[in-house]
Order: structure tokens, then C-alpha cells, then sequence
């Protein structure tokens, strides 16, 4: 399928520019952007989807601890008529590995309390690894300046404007390299 792969990344000195280098010639459909915006995860995100070409965009990060195999499931919910597709730990058929115990309890108890209160169709509202239909933003202004509140904010405001919020579940590993942001 056609497709575009956007690394986001937030200084010229980031450590895996030389690596992106190495293997762009692997992976022709990626293009590097700059952050337009400052460094941290929503701004990067923020960059992503302005410089992004179609019509469904999916988010996630770059460590792999989100499936990137799931996205197709993802797309096709997209294509069936929702607006935002949020990839679950917490439903069945999905798992969380390795996160530290208290990060787990918080994440599940933001996602279970939206879902009873607001009724709103996802239980993983902490994960940012999201599929959202592009004419999502021509209706709403994204806000999020720190992190990784961007994909709560999008999904509610999706959801108050009465647009299809749907999840798919998604098989969670803590990452391997690295320390998370979180």
C-alpha cells in the first residue's frame, strides 16, 4: 500500500540522524522532518502531522514499543469510518510487557476512568500510538506543548465533536534502548 514513513526528530545533533542516514536508502518512503516547534514529543508530533501527505496518519514512537504490524487494522477502522483509532494494552487480545508497575497502573486507570465517565470508545488514552483521519484537523487546533498528553487531547476533542473514536488492541513492550520520556 502506499504509504509515507515521517522521523520526526528535534536537533540537528540528534544520535540517530547517522543512523537514518545508513538505511534511507532501505526505506524510500521515509523523510526526516525537523520540529518546527521545539523539542519534546507533542511538538514532534505536531511537525508530523502538518508535514504529512495522507490522508490517514498514524503516530507512534520510534523506539518500537508499539507494534508497527497492527497498523493495516489500524487503517481499516480508519476506512470503515472512524476518525481516531487508539492501539489498546487494556482490552482483550492486548498486553503491556515490561513497564514499570506504578506507569501501568496510572495508564490503565486514566484510560478505564475516561471510558466509565465519558463513555469515550477507548480504554488506552496514555498510548500515543493512534491512527487519526486527516480531516480530523481541518475541525480541531491541537494544543499540547509537553508530551505525551497530544494523543488524549486529539481523541477528546475528537470525541466531543461527536466524530468515531475506536482502538484495536496492541501488544506493548517496554523499550529495550534507551529511557523513556514518560
Amino acid at each position: 500500500d502506499e504509504h509515507e514513513i515521517l522521523v520526526c526528530y528535534d536537533f540537528d545533533e540528534d544520535t540517530t540522524l547517522p543512523i537514518l542516514e545508513k538505511v534511507k536508502d532501505k526505506y524510500p518512503t521515509m523523510r526526516l522532518v525537523k520540529n518546527a516547534y521545539g523539542r519534546g514529543a507533542a511538538k514532534a508530533i505536531k511537525s508530523g502531522i502538518e508535514d504529512a501527505r495522507g490522508d490517514i496518519i498514524v503516530t507512534t514512537m520510534a523506539d518500537l514499543s508499539d507494534p508497527p504490524e497492527i497498523i493495516p487494522k489500524m487503517v481499516e477502522k480508519i476506512q470503515k469510518g472512524a476518525w481516531v483509532v487508539s492501539a489498546s494494552r487494556y482490552i482483550p487480545g492486548g498486553s503491556i510487557t515490561g513497564a514499570p508497575f506504578l506507569k501501568e497502573k496510572l495508564s490503565m486507570l486514566a484510560g478505564l476512568t475516561l471510558n466509565l465517565l465519558t463513555g469515550i470508545s477507548t480504554r488506552d488514552v496514555t498510548n500515543n500510538f493512534r491512527a487519526y483521519k486527516r480531516e480530523l484537523f481541518e475541525h480541531i487546533k491541537v494544543e499540547s506543548l509537553h508530551g505525551f498528553e497530544i494523543g488524549l487531547e486529539l481523541t477528546v476533542k475528537a470525541f466531543r465533536l461527536g466524530f468515531s473514536v475506536s482502538e484495536v488492541p496492541s501488544q506493548w513492550e517496554e523499550r529495550q534502548h534507551g529511557e523513556t520520556k514518560f
